[in-house]
Parts: C-alpha cells; sequence; structure tokens
C-alpha cells in the first residue's frame, strides 16, 4: 500500500486573524491563498526538497494539513508557531488517509 494523501486536522484558539498569517508566511516565502467567500480560509503550501505540504486555516481556529509526505509534515509542524499567532488547543489527528 502506498499513502498518496493524508489529511490531518487540529483547532487553534479562535478567532485567528488570517491576514496576519499570511503576512508571516509571505515573509517565510510560502505560497500563500486567501479565499474571502464562505468558509473564509487560508491556504498556506510548503514546497521543499523533502516533499509538499498544505495548510489550511479557518477564521474559526480550524485547520487542516494534507499532504503524504510525512518529512514535509514535520517541517510545516515546525513553522506552526511561526506563522500562527495562536495556541493550538486540540492535538493534531489523522482524519483521513488515501492509500492505492
Amino acid at each position: 500500500m502506498q499513502v498518496v494523501n493524508r489529511v490531518r486536522s487540529c483547532m487553534f484558539s479562535p478567532p485567528l486573524v488570517l491576514d496576519e498569517c499570511k503576512r508571516r508566511a509571505l515573509s517565510l516565502g510560502l505560497d500563500t491563498v486567501l479565499y474571502k467567500g464562505r468558509p473564509t480560509m487560508l491556504r498556506i503550501r510548503y514546497r521543499g526538497t523533502d516533499g509538499a505540504c498544505t495548510l489550511i486555516l479557518f477564521t474559526s481556529g480550524k485547520a487542516r494539513y494534507m499532504g503524504k509526505d510525512e518529512d514535509a509534515f514535520q517541517r510545516m509542524l515546525q513553522l506552526e508557531s511561526t506563522l500562527v499567532p495562536s495556541t493550538r488547543i486540540s492535538s493534531n489527528r489523522e482524519a483521513t488517509r488515501t492509500v492505492l
């Protein structure tokens, strides 16, 4: 079996100020897109030699990490305290895993 995607979810203390998170991500050279529709969310994408991982933040404090590469996920976790000016209030748990 080969893992092709994983989704992990957690919660930060709300409300999240997505403009501030975007500014912090851009200062680190990460790709970002702020969606103003419903729901309002910020997509932060990390791409490196160790793989790719995407972090999606919602103003409600909910967050999702998506990607198949464990090394890239660990890198995003290291950047989390720099990216998100809020305290995590729930652990990062695996929501889904897609395998072939």
